[in-house]
Order: structure tokens, then C-alpha cells, then sequence
């Protein structure tokens, strides 16, 4: 092999090598790093208090804070005060070094960054599972450009939050062996549509907890990661975009065949999930009458999204 092509090809190498292995610090402590430069979506959609639907979402390199993508969501609200998207991040220990921070961009201010904690060593009187709380960090505010949300001094914010919970549920709540299972963004921009476009989600201090394995323990689907295999976060989430194929996007993956929507027109982007938090949503999870051609399914009501809005999604600008 020539030099040059040799020292080419040891570059690229070792270019590779630093973007798919962790970097350990001190104590353990490694970088947790999603870099969206993949072609699957790795956020998910969990729910809002007020109707909701996902117009759109997938990785785009029509936008990027760093790299050539980022993950793009355009999502519709009314009559709510969140839209919850949830990134799992495995299970890192809740300690003063542990730093969150994300890169936004949207059309709109009041996006929030969130941390949610489980508490192991409290149960939740109504599930009796661990307890779990959200820590706030702070909200977008630079319409149109690009600006960091972070959450730090987890430990603080989390004591603060406590003695919040005991007063709720009684003295015995407590955060020894907390860790951090989520990182959530509010997507609600206010009634009507939000675009958003994430990059760079960024956990310095990460220590895995120790029940967990090394898949657990940190699984970006690309980037620098806590440890182990890169393995898929969700099943794959079609892109529902104008021009695509009519699908149906339904709450936790799944994707239908167009026949299951017979009525639907690609400039309309399908039918989409309205939330269980439907004004009009049927009591028993929806009916075929909710979706042209569909059976009952899923809690809330599935609608078409011209109904919604009178509007149509828009390529990321």
C-alpha cells in the first residue's frame, strides 16, 4: 500500500474509532453522546394533557446544529401545556458530575428540557413501582437558531424536588440510589403547529448503575456511547412526510399497511394520533368511525390531520 493511501486509511480509522468508543474519565465516568447523524428517529412521542398529533418526523440534513443531520418533529397541540418526547439514555447514576445538555432549534419559544429520576427506594402508591419525578432545566428561547438546553446540578435539583414529593406522599420518600432512565423535551409551542429540530444530545458524568449490562447502559444509536453495542432503540418509524406513503403512526411503533387507511392522501400525510387527551377521543379507545376503514384502536381517537389543522407539513426550512 502506497504511504499516502496508508496514512489516509489510518486516519479514517481513528477518526472512527473516536466517534464509536467511550470516553472514560475519572471514577468510571464516561460521555454519553447522541449525535443524530443516523437515519432512524430516535425520539418518541409519549403523550400530552391536551389533544396532540405527530405530523412529521425524521432525521433531515436540512438543519444541524453540528454534523449534516439532526432529528426533525412537527407536531400540532391545542387545549394542553405539554407535548412529552422521551430519548432513552440507559440508567446513570444520579451524582454532581452527571451534566445534560441538547441542541434546539424551533419556530417557536417555550421548548423544555427534562430529566426524569427514578427513585428505587421509594414506591409509588398507585403502581408500586419506584417513584419517578421530572427535573427541569431551562427553556428555549432564540426563535429560529439554535440554542442549548441543560440541566445541571442534578443532585441539588433533585433534593429540591423531594421535599416537594413528601409533602405529596409522606416522609418516606427519599433519592438514595436515584438514577436518571429518560431525557425528555416538552415539544408544545402553543395551540397549533411546532417544528423542532434536536442535535447533539450530550450526558457528561455518566456512571451506569451497577444492575446495569453494558447494552443498558447506554445505547445511542450512533456516536459515542456509555458501552456496549449500538442496538435499536425503537422499531423503525417510517418518516411521515408530504409525498410519503399514506401510513398510520400509532402510540409506541407500528406501522400498518396503506390499506388500513384506504382514504388517506399522501399530501395529507395519513392518519395520525390525536391523544388520549381527545376531546372527541371515543371512551373505549377509538372506532372504526375515527379512522376510515380502521378498526377500534388504541386509547384517543385517530383523525385526519387536515381535520386538525387545515394544514399540511412542511419540509424543514
Amino acid at each position: 500500500m502506497a504511504p499516502t493511501a496508508s496514512r489516509c486509511w489510518s486516519l479514517c480509522f481513528a477518526l472512527a474509532m473516536a466517534l464509536t468508543v467511550p470516553a472514560v474519565s475519572r471514577g468510571g465516568e464516561s460521555a454519553w453522546y447522541e449525535s443524530f447523524e443516523g437515519p432512524q428517529p430516535s425520539w418518541r412521542v409519549l403523550g400530552s394533557d391536551g389533544q396532540y398529533a405527530v405530523k412529521a418526523q425524521q432525521r433531515t440534513d436540512q438543519a444541524a446544529h453540528t454534523g449534516r443531520r439532526s432529528e426533525w418533529l412537527q407536531v400540532w397541540g391545542n387545549g394542553g401545556t405539554f407535548i412529552h418526547a422521551e430519548h432513552p439514555v440507559g440508567r446513570a447514576r444520579v451524582i454532581e458530575d452527571l451534566r445534560i445538555c441538547v441542541w434546539v432549534r424551533a419556530d417557536r419559544p417555550g421548548i423544555e428540557l427534562l430529566a426524569r429520576i427514578v427513585l428505587p427506594s421509594t414506591s409509588d402508591p398507585r403502581t408500586g413501582k419506584p417513584l419517578t419525578t421530572l427535573v427541569a432545566g431551562n427553556s428555549y428561547r432564540n426563535v429560529g437558531r439554535w440554542q442549548e438546553l441543560r440541566i445541571d446540578e442534578l443532585p441539588t435539583l433533585l433534593a429540591r424536588q423531594v421535599r416537594a414529593l413528601r409533602v405529596q406522599y409522606g416522609p418516606q420518600v427519599g433519592a438514595q440510589g436515584a438514577y436518571l432512565d429518560g431525557v425528555l423535551l416538552n415539544l408544545y409551542g402553543g395551540p397549533g403547529i411546532t417544528n423542532v429540530w434536536i442535535d447533539d444530545l450530550d450526558l457528561a458524568g455518566y456512571v451506569p448503575v451497577a444492575a446495569d449490562s453494558s447494552a443498558l447502559a447506554g445505547t445511542p444509536s450512533n456516536g459515542v456511547q456509555a458501552g456496549g453495542a449500538v442496538i435499536p432503540l425503537y422499531p423503525p418509524v417510517a418518516a411521515n412526510v408530504p409525498g410519503g406513503p399514506p401510513n398510520e403512526q400509532r402510540p409506541g411503533g407500528g406501522w400498518p399497511t396503506p390499506a388500513a387507511n384506504p382514504g388517506a392522501q399522501p399530501r395529507e400525510n395519513g392518519w395520525e394520533y390525536a391523544g388520549p387527551g381527545s376531546a372527541a377521543a371515543a371512551a373505549d379507545g377509538g372506532t372504526p368511525a375515527t379512522r376510515p376503514g380502521g378498526a377500534a384502536g388504541s386509547p384517543g381517537q385517530w383523525t385526519g390531520l387536515s381535520n386538525l389543522s387545515g394544514g399540511t407539513a412542511t419540509a424543514p426550512g
